[in-house]
């Protein structure tokens, strides 16, 4: 065990104040605190002190004097710790700090500390926190009557002190009997009490209560054990206190009656009302979606006969993308491209078709059928040098297309291009740009006496 694990006595701070056997030499006494020497150092002029005493004289300075033959020296160089001088105090023979009470034990000053918390001559308190101080050897048999000791009640089973055991039941146990403070009544558990005593719902005789019919009316008090003969001799009385009370509920039930059909009429007007305003807002929402499509078709549709179409490349090649429809004038006929990605198959060839189909119009009424014309499509190269740019053109001749009917067929009123162009060639590069087709569509259309461009 190192000298620092041994126990503090007397001058814990400095060196080591016990009992040793022989008595302490000399030279094993610091010169400072006249005790042995604890963790012993050297100053260069040879004079041994304990480190914590040297600290304290030397304040922590840099340079100090020998507190012996005030030699000056340097704190940090010129004082060494002496660990042979540490073992030899270590290893002398020192009596138990009891001794004077009784303790015979002897053993080395590195022992002390180990034997002093197992000594049993030692004082030590009481844990139970009665302030008396006792032998190691003695504290059991206090432990077993000491005043703080804990026991259990016998009434609640709860721990407390002996000493406040008395207090205990007096005062605060709950299931201590005692005597009602009203009645007189003994053996009744203190939580109880407030049972027993209660007026609404306890058996104490001499508690005052009220009538059972105070909520009609009647305010007569006395004790529990008066009460039954109030209620045999006021039967009559309470009999009209109860009649009493019945009409003047139902009073307030027919106001409460009248008050609700006023209001489930007041729900009924309400609905209604509600009703006619949603019928209202889906006219007018009706009316309102009619005249935005107006105005859509108004903005998206040209009258002059000409249409610029950017067609989105849809995700599959096998299907038809209609444009947006325009008119021939105004009034004119209504017209709508179709363009199918792959519309027609030769051998090993796919190609892409292309028509013209007439659409009932708004003018139609004003126009005289069938319809004749020509339509011219171009579709734009959209490569970025403008000197490479070839675009692609056709005509769609117009003849004999008839109204459009619901009665009529689909084939009937449209005209158009099988082979338009290689599926290939318009899937390339050079026509597609950003995922999408440029196609401008000319349309002129003529009477039996009219001609078409050139």
């Amino acid at each position: 065990m190192s000298g620092r694990d041994v126990a503090d006595v007397a001058v814990a701070e400095y060196g080591y104040d016990a009992q040793f056997v022989p008595e302490l030499e000399r030279k094993y006494a610091c010169p400072v605190c006249l005790v042995a020497l604890r963790d012993p150092v050297q100053t260069k002029c040879g004079h041994r002190f304990c480190k914590p005493c040297l600290n304290s004289s030397t304040r922590n300075l840099r340079f100090s004097k020998c507190p012996v033959d005030n030699t000056w020296f340097d704190t940090e160089k010129d004082v060494f710790v002496d660990n042979a001088t540490r073992r030899e105090v270590l290893s002398l023979t020192v009596h138990c700090a009891n001794h004077a009470d009784g303790c015979e034990w002897q053993g080395e000053l590195r022992q002390l500390k180990a034997h002093v918390e197992q000594c049993p001559d030692a004082a030590v308190a009481c844990p139970n926190g009665c302030t008396s101080q006792h032998r190691r050897r003695l504290l059991e048999e206090h432990l077993r009557t000491c005043p703080h000791r804990l026991e259990p009640c016998s009434h609640c089973s709860v721990s407390v002190k002996v000493n406040e055991l008395a207090k205990h039941q007096l005062l605060s146990c709950p299931r201590f009997p005692v005597n009602c403070g009203v009645c007189g009544e003994a053996g009744i558990l203190r939580e109880d009490i407030p049972r027993h005593v209660d007026a609404l719902n306890g058996d104490c005789p001499l508690v005052t209560v009220k009538c059972a019919f105070h909520h009609v009316g009647c305010f007569f008090q006395d004790s529990r054990a008066n009460m039954t003969s109030h209620l045999a001799t006021s039967a009559q009385q309470h009999i009209l206190l109860m009649a009493a009370r019945m009409t003047l509920h139902d009073e307030k039930l027919h106001q409460h009656e009248r008050h609700l059909l006023d209001l489930l009429q007041k729900c009924t007007d309400l609905w209604h009302l509600t009703e006619r305003h949603n019928r209202q807002l889906e006219e007018q929402s009706v009316q309102i979606s009619a005249q935005l499509d107006r105005l859509i078709d108004l903005e998206s549709t040209s009258y002059n006969g000409q249409l610029l179409w950017k067609i989105s490349l849809p995700d599959t090649n096998q299907c038809q993308v209609w444009s947006p429809a325009f008119y021939t004038g105004l009034p004119g006929y209504k017209l709508r491209i179709c363009l199918e990605i792959a519309g027609y198959r030769e051998a090993s060839e796919i190609f892409a078709s292309v028509f013209v189909a007439i659409e009932s119009g708004a003018h139609d009424d004003q126009l005289r059928f069938p319809f004749d014309g020509t339509c011219y499509i171009t579709l734009f190269d959209q490569r970025q040098d403008v000197e490479e740019r070839e675009n692609h053109r056709a005509t769609i001749v117009c003849r004999k297309v008839p109204q459009n009917t619901a009665a009529g067929h689909t084939e009937s009123r449209r005209r158009g291009l099988l082979k338009f162009i290689r599926t290939g060639e318009l899937l390339q590069g050079r026509y597609v740009r950003g995922g999408e087709l440029l196609m401008q569509v000319q349309v002129t259309h003529f009477m039996p006496h009219e001609q078409g461009p050139s």
